[in-house]
């Protein structure tokens, strides 16, 4: 029989075994390519549809985040308002009133319950619908991503804010609690940001298999066919789950949300197959007709059609295999046959998709929505490459933040104020070239990185100057102002978030010195290492020694008599020697620990006048305090306590506030300056001319001195512009009835210069540098003897 085969094989044309076997070799072609076109790209959607999940995943968590940050926010400026304090403070007298308030903060944010807390956690006032009676663990709700609850058969974000008395009180008087139904927080705008279907699902346990299925607590489907699909997954050890409800298929992914000590919350999502992955019907139906083509011309131009059909068959199948490595081809390549023309189309236009699809999914991560300017994130990656491909290049940061944004959307409302962004987006965009990136870093905050390290100053005017002309809204002429804090890349900040983190401690000092702008200095970064050594060390150091007063004095212009001195702090640190007391009063006052400070500072003055009282001598003693002192409603007490404890009348102390420690706080330093006044003490406002006061503000406090700042004073003598400056203070004090004192006198002529300008006393080195106890009695002493430049009893 083999025999009889082979002779009928023997006695078939050429042609016919060159028809036979080219069509065997295109068969062959045709069924390799549809295999690993197929296998191939499925495997590569499988790929991207895990990719798709991750940064949907992102994406999700990054709006909930931002929920619960925007809800965070508005609930800490709630809780700084006055209003709602006095409120709060009231609670047991008008607890209806209080209510009304919260109800109306919730009805504005989408949350449906609010507590008002005790400062341990208990709850004093709540909705109809809030059930805990106690709040533990604060610090997780607390934080700008708050947490989650379980109330009333279904799952809350909950986020609580301190109500202190004072920004820098160290504790809260009370807690506002605002919880956001889950629903809410996985509301419409969760589909619209991702093409994939989701569902929370809650469970006591979901780690155990031997646990019941997790309940659906909001789902983008209907939730009885979200649980039948959650029910029937398959492959759930691996990335992709596959579940098979009736004739759908769907594959997905369940993530972890929520993970607390008391409840889980996980994230499920999903797909159908239909979306998950490309069509091949019209694919394998073309390399269907390529074959029967292939077959019925292969006697004709068997070498030459088997020879162009299988090159470009070949290279379209290394095309498939390079897209579903992840690969981007230049070219897909053309044949000379409308048969692979066509698949070549099909692959191209899947190729096609698969881009336009990462660049939707690329736009969702990376660029704002509302300003179609890049965001955090893109600015956190665009750095970040470039320092690591650049060798740690120069880059800065100019943050500018739009100021009292809040007021402006309750002025104009939230619509017309996203108009607002979009046209300072479109604004700053077309200000600055291409060598500058501008990006949105959250709500009203923008940011431009600079590459060129000599140009920053002139970015950051050009930027003030840029948003100074008003905006168009709605045919009404609006304008904006505007703050900026600057920082650059060095030694210390070598990564993106380093320097998103330093300008924005820049940014946030000038708004607390009402500046324009501040440029980022180490020294303002109140937590590195030394710093957070230092601000340990300074609990005990009016215990252990460390602490002393040096004294500088004050000469009477008119009669050339001492009649006071400034006690100054200085700190000796047993390892690093003198501190700077710019430095660790800063760091006190960050601390909390000023309080002890100040007290400690008065005591000692009032100590040793007594000591100069006894050797004759009748000294004034100026002591400077913070913004925290005057906000502490004991501190007028212990002074009045001090000065009865030792028999010193008040009139012998004089107390110095800058003008930017009695801004701060207006209303809280107005009515404590008040009390000061009353009892005798004699009120000085220190480093005048450098603070922000206005005249009106100053003419209601009972100040009866004005401190001219040094900087105008050290070369007196010589710049005329300091002259100007300096008659026109002495005389503005004149007509207040305000007496004056010129720090920073260090030569005879600013002196000399001083007594004509009518200025009431000087003080600097020229007169006597600062001494300890020992050198100034000394020098007491030694001037009374000489000439009775001393005040006397």
């Amino acid at each position: 029989m083999i025999t009889r085969l082979g002779v009928k094989l023997n006695n078939i044309s050429l042609k016919s075994k060159l028809l036979l076997s080219f069509s065997a070799m295109v068969l062959s072609l045709v069924l390799i390519t549809i295999y690993a076109v197929q296998s191939v790209a499925i495997n590569h959607s499988k790929k991207l549809l895990i990719d798709n999940i991750n940064v949907s995943k992102v994406v999700i968590f990054e709006h909930v985040y931002d929920v619960a940050r925007v809800l965070n926010k508005a609930a800490l400026n709630l809780s700084d308002d006055f209003s709602l304090k006095s409120l709060v403070l009231n609670a047991s007298n008008d607890e209806a009133s209080l209510n009304i308030a919260l109800q109306n903060f919730a009805e504005r944010f989408d949350t449906s319950e609010f507590a008002l807390l005790s400062s341990n956690g208990d709850v004093n006032s709540r909705s109809a619908g809030f059930t805990l009676n106690s709040l533990e663990n604060l610090q997780i709700y607390s934080s700008p991503t708050g947490g989650w609850v379980q109330m009333n058969n279904t799952y809350y974000l909950l986020i609580a804010v301190p109500v202190k008395n004072t920004p820098l009180s160290r504790t809260a008087m009370a807690w506002l609690v605002f919880a956001k139904p889950i629903q809410n927080v996985f509301d419409q705008d969760v589909s619209a940001l991702s093409n994939l279907e989701f569902a929370v699902l809650a469970s006591s346990d979901f780690a155990s298999n031997d646990q019941a299925p997790p309940s659906i607590i909001s789902a983008s489907l209907d939730k009885s066919l979200t649980q039948s699909i959650y029910d029937q997954r398959q492959g759930i050890k691996s990335e992709l789950y596959a579940s098979e409800v009736g004739q759908d298929k769907y594959f997905g992914a369940v993530l972890e949300f929520v993970s607390q000590a008391n409840l889980s919350l996980s994230l499920m999502l999903f797909t159908p197959e239909e979306k998950a992955f490309l069509s091949y019907t019209a694919l394998l139906e073309q390399l269907i007709l390529l074959l029967l083509m292939a077959t019925l011309f292969v006697g004709i131009f068997a070498l030459v059609f088997s020879d162009s059909l299988s090159k470009p068959l070949l290279r379209l199948s290394e095309v498939a295999a390079s897209i579903g490595n992840g690969d981007l081809p230049v070219n897909i390549p053309n044949g000379n046959t409308k048969e692979v023309n066509d698949l070549s189309t099909a692959i191209s236009q899947m190729h096609n998709n698969l881009n336009k699809r990462n660049q939707e999914v690329h736009q969702l991560a990376f660029v704002d929505r509302l300003t179609a300017l890049p965001n955090r994130t893109a600015f956190y990656e665009h750095v970040d490459n470039h320092l690591r491909l650049t060798k740690r290049a120069y880059l800065g940061l100019v943050l500018v933040d739009i100021s009292r944004f809040t007021d402006v959307n309750e002025a104009i409302g939230y619509e017309a104020a996203d108009h607002l962004l979009v046209n300072i987006a479109k604004r700053l965009s077309a200000h600055f070239s291409n060598d500058e990136m501008v990006i949105r870093m959250a709500g009203n905050q923008f940011g431009i990185l600079i590459k060129d390290e000599t140009r920053h100053i002139d970015i950051i005017e050009d930027v003030l100057n840029c948003l100074q002309r008003p905006f168009n809204l709605n045919g009404l002429s609006f304008g904006v102002n505007a703050k900026i804090g600057y920082a650059q890349t060095d030694a210390r900040i070598t990564d993106a978030r380093a320097l998103s983190q330093a300008a924005d401690i820049a940014l946030k000092m000038a708004k607390s010195r009402y500046a324009p702008y501040v440029i980022f200095d180490p020294a303002l970064n109140l937590f590195d290492t030394d710093k957070l050594h230092l601000m340990s060390d300074l609990i005990n150091i009016t215990k252990n020694g460390q602490l002393s007063l040096h004294y500088q004095p004050q000469l009477c212009l008119q009669d050339d008599v001492v009649k006071s001195v400034e006690c100054l702090a200085r700190w000796i640190h047993p390892e690093q020697g003198f501190i700077p007391p710019d430095v660790f009063i800063a760091l006190a006052e960050q601390s909390g620990h000023i309080k002890a400070i100040t007290r400690f500072v008065i005591k000692q003055a009032i100590v040793q006048h007594c000591k100069w009282r006894s050797l004759g001598f009748d000294i004034q003693m100026a002591v400077n305090i913070s913004a925290i002192d005057l906000a502490d409603t004991a501190f007028t007490d212990f002074v009045v306590n001090t000065l009865h404890e030792h028999q010193v009348d008040a009139d012998r102390l004089i107390i110095e506030v800058t003008e930017s420690t009695a801004m701060e706080e207006p209303e809280l330093a107005l009515r404590a300056l008040l009390l000061l006044s009353k009892i005798g003490i004699k009120l000085s406002i220190d480093d005048f001319g450098t603070g922000y006061s206005s005249m009106a503000q100053l003419k209601k406090m009972p100040v009866k001195e004005l401190k001219i700042d040094k900087a105008f004073v050290l070369q007196l003598a010589k710049d005329s512009e300091d002259q100007v400056m300096v008659s026109t203070f002495i005389a503005l004090a004149k007509n207040l009835s305000l007496s004056t004192v010129a720090e920073g006198v260090e030569d005879e002529a600013s002196l000399e210069l001083l007594k004509t300008m009518g200025c009431s006393y000087a003080q600097g080195y020229y007169i006597s540098r600062p001494k300890d106890e020992n050198a100034i009695t000394q020098w007491f002493t030694q001037e009374h003897e000489r000439n009775g430049s001393i005040a006397q009893i």
